[in-house]
């Protein structure tokens, strides 16, 4: 007959082994209009973001891909914070405007020509000039 601790310290020792054998529940995420975002990019981090108001009072990650002419941002999608989804951007060195790529409508102003405050839907983001430009040598035209 087995004493009370030794049945106690089987319980145990059999439930963690069990809980050790289970598989944890995979999660799967439905399928978005937008890329999960590139494995491969020149700059990346956090910005400020909000969602209904331009209080930026949150913050979302960004990744982005610097070209040429232009730069190809994607940045978290603040009116989906339990997905996996990025809103995405091409910004024009040239014209310094935003465009969207799934054609929704953009508002940006230029503040100070350090950064961009960008409307999109109902989402704000606080987009620096330094997270368009950082990992490419861009340099303007000399005016020398």
């Amino acid at each position: 007959m087995l004493s009370k601790k030794s049945t106690f310290s089987l319980l145990i020792i059999s439930s963690l082994l069990l809980g050790c054998a289970s598989k944890e529940e995979e999660i799967v995420y439905e399928p978005t209009t937008t890329q999960k975002g590139p494995k491969k990019f020149d700059n990346s981090g956090t910005m400020r973001c909000s969602e209904g108001s331009s209080k930026l009072n949150s913050v979302c990650d960004y990744r982005s891909i610097q070209k040429e002419n232009d730069t190809i941002i994607w940045i978290e999608d603040i009116a989906s914070p339990d997905l996996i989804r990025y809103r995405v951007f091409k910004f024009n060195y040239k014209t310094h405007n935003f465009i969207a790529r799934n054609g929704e409508s953009v508002e940006s102003v230029e503040k100070n020509g350090k950064k961009y405050l960008v409307k999109v839907a109902n989402s704000y983001y606080l987009i620096s000039h330094r997270s368009l430009t950082e990992g490419y040598t861009y340099r303007p035209k000399s005016v020398f």
